[in-house]
């Protein structure tokens, strides 16, 4: 899905890694590799965040969790962040957090800093944290299962069933029988 956002929205995809080693691993070799930088979670994405603001004039984070994410959720994100009023925008995941982030304008270091990630409210705190900070709403994607466990993963199964178009990587994941640990 990347490669093909890459083409048809004309974008830089890069892949945010924490381990200095997977920097020149050849897994990543279609994308340029980025350091996340240290720090807790939050610090991470902002690190990651603000270094693609300030280089493409807007940034959009994916988790690599939701394997169902197609061209046309990239694509409306796009067509948002390229905006010339102020945007932001996330999209939720199932399990009250969210598998993206994006902005074309900066996000204040305590949003990602104060938001509990990895819970049930990770997605309020974030909005509550931009509305505290006088931002406007996010603009919200489709909410989409994030794959942390198997029964996310039967979720998510469902959800890349139901693309119309799937990649041919998505259709491989399909065929996986990994609810029997094949």
């Amino acid at each position: 899905v990347l490669m093909q956002a890459q083409q048809a929205l004309e974008v830089q995809i890069y892949w945010a890694v924490t381990e200095p080693e997977a920097l020149s691993h050849p897994s990543w070799s279609q994308f340029e590799v980025r350091d996340q930088g240290t720090g807790e979670l939050g610090e991470r994405m902002q690190f990651v965040f603000d270094a693609l603001l300030k280089k493409h004039g807007y940034a959009l984070l994916l988790g690599a969790d939701s394997p169902q994410v197609c061209l046309d959720d990239l694509r409306q994100a796009d067509a948002i962040l390229r905006s010339y009023s102020p945007q932001h925008l996330l999209a939720p995941a199932t399990d009250g957090g969210f598998w993206c982030v994006g902005g074309n304008q900066a996000i204040p270091s305590q949003v990602w800093k104060e938001t509990r990630y990895s819970c049930t409210n990770t997605l309020e705190d974030f909005e509550a944290l931009l509305r505290l900070h006088q931002l406007s709403a996010p603009v919200k994607l489709r909410r989409l299962t994030d794959v942390d466990t198997l029964a996310d993963w039967l979720i998510a199964r469902v959800e890349l069933q139901r693309l119309v178009s799937p990649t041919p990587a998505q259709l491989k994941l399909l065929s996986l029988n990994l609810e029997r640990g094949i």
